[in-house]
């Protein structure tokens, strides 16, 4: 079984009521990796999630909520080995360091793609492949 990983981007969308069309492609996106399992985030993504809900009108108390529902799926708790190798990626493949450790992240979970519109669409890190759900 293949493992997706998706990034923060994608849980914004999923709750922002401000743009119709992401929103509805986001709940698909989401409900098809949780109904096969298949789904995979980090412990970065839910805090940058919780971090910029507002920005989706979104309370604390809801998006902690989220953030619990959530949890139950498989959840990347990125070391300091991985932090160490998202510097690296950084300055390689000059990228943010926050997007770095997703892509780390999404590496060491195992994961062929990643679902983001914040890095470029079809790009591969690895045998990781960037995916916007939004393109198109």
């Amino acid at each position: 079984m293949s493992a997706e990983f998706i990034d923060t981007n994608i849980l914004v969308y999923a709750h922002d009521t401000t743009s119709s069309r992401k929103q509805a492609i986001a709940i698909e996106l989401i409900d098809r990796l949780s109904a096969a399992r298949s789904g995979r985030l980090s412990t970065q993504v839910l805090l940058e999630f919780f971090a910029t809900a507002r920005k989706a009108g979104l309370t604390p108390a809801i998006a902690a909520d989220i953030v619990d529902d959530f949890s139950r799926w498989s959840v990347y708790t990125p070391t300091g080995a991985d932090v160490s190798a998202a510097t690296r990626l950084s300055i390689k493949q000059t990228v943010s360091i926050w997007d770095a450790l997703i892509l780390t992240s999404a590496m060491r979970s195992g994961c062929d793609v990643l679902w983001s519109e914040d890095l470029q669409d079809g790009r591969y890190f690895g045998s990781l492949r960037v995916q916007n759900p939004f393109r198109g």
